[in-house]
């Protein structure tokens, strides 16, 4: 096990994941954490995000069509936000906002574009 330093950036970037009301994506991230440390870059973003992701500290949220997002912590389908719960459920932002009625009856309450929890398969009705 290899020892890592904690940084400023790391630090900021961690601490802006623990206090977002939702995942962000690394853009998401800069824009928060330059408040603090203008002079923070996107390629420190991303290194970081994937020390932190690797260590376990951050988990990536996933939506079709999307840019991976990040939130703080190990998330499932039972810990994860409601927001990125109902976005991964549904597809897309779009689709969160309005979902489609019938959708939660279809085929025994799976939505089209569901993800099943601990599963990399997308649920597709044609």
């Amino acid at each position: 096990m290899t020892v890592q330093r904690n940084t400023r950036q790391r630090d900021k970037i961690l601490e802006v994941l623990e206090t977002a009301e939702g995942p962000l994506t690394t853009l998401g991230i800069l824009e928060r954490a330059r408040v603090d440390l203008p002079q923070l870059g996107l390629a420190t973003v991303y290194r970081t995000v994937a020390l932190l992701q690797h260590d376990g500290r951050i988990s990536p949220v996933r939506l079709p069509g999307e840019e991976p997002r990040f939130a703080a912590g190990v998330l499932d389908a039972a810990t994860m936000p409601d927001s990125a719960n109902a976005a991964t459920r549904s597809g897309s932002a779009s689709a969160r906002r309005n979902p489609p009625a019938a959708a939660s009856t279809a085929a025994g309450g799976v939505r089209p574009g569901m993800k099943t929890p601990n599963h990399s398969r997308t649920i597709r009705f044609a």
